[in-house]
């Protein structure tokens, strides 16, 4: 059973390479889109597999900064649930987070996070989602109030 489960979570690691290595080689072109959603997929179905494919999820978005801001707003859905399992996955889950939220769409992240607010109620991605809020805030240049306001609506929607 081990060793299929092994075999299981080696596939899907080939699986992110691969499309991962597609999205690359389109270089931003017509099928990048694709790709995205593709390895947007992939992702899912790799974590669902095995959450320690966190890592090389990590790594692959750590050295493709395209592929990262064509998905890093899917990141905190696919992420967050594995930031209270076992210590090398949170970390991995966590450092791909904060890459994220330092990186992509700052607008695009903050409402994803608004709504991960609702979704995961464990101390542990409550203060990691705090703590990306506090990236996200400072990187809104135009309109800063709306940002807060729109921080300061998920707070009180979670403290009723």
């Amino acid at each position: 059973v081990a060793d299929m489960i092994e075999s299981e979570a080696s596939a899907e690691v080939a699986r992110l390479q691969e499309v991962a290595g597609k999205y690359a080689a389109a270089g931003g072109g017509d099928s990048s889109s694709d790709l995205a959603l593709e390895f947007v997929d992939a992702c899912r179905s790799a974590l669902a597999t095995s959450p320690s494919c966190a890592t090389t999820l990590q790594s692959l978005l750590s050295s493709d900064p395209e592929l990262l801001l064509s998905v890093g707003w899917e990141l905190p859905h696919l992420l967050l649930p594995l930031v209270s399992a076992d210590t090398g996955v949170s970390e991995a889950a966590s450092a791909t987070l904060r890459l994220a939220v330092s990186k992509c769409n700052p607008r695009e992240m903050l409402l994803t996070t608004k709504e991960c607010f609702f979704c995961f109620p464990a101390v542990e991605q409550q203060c990691l989602l705090l703590e990306m809020l506090g990236v996200i805030l400072p990187r809104i240049k135009a309109r800063p109030w709306e940002a807060l306001e729109t921080a300061v609506g998920a707070f009180e929607r979670c403290a009723a």
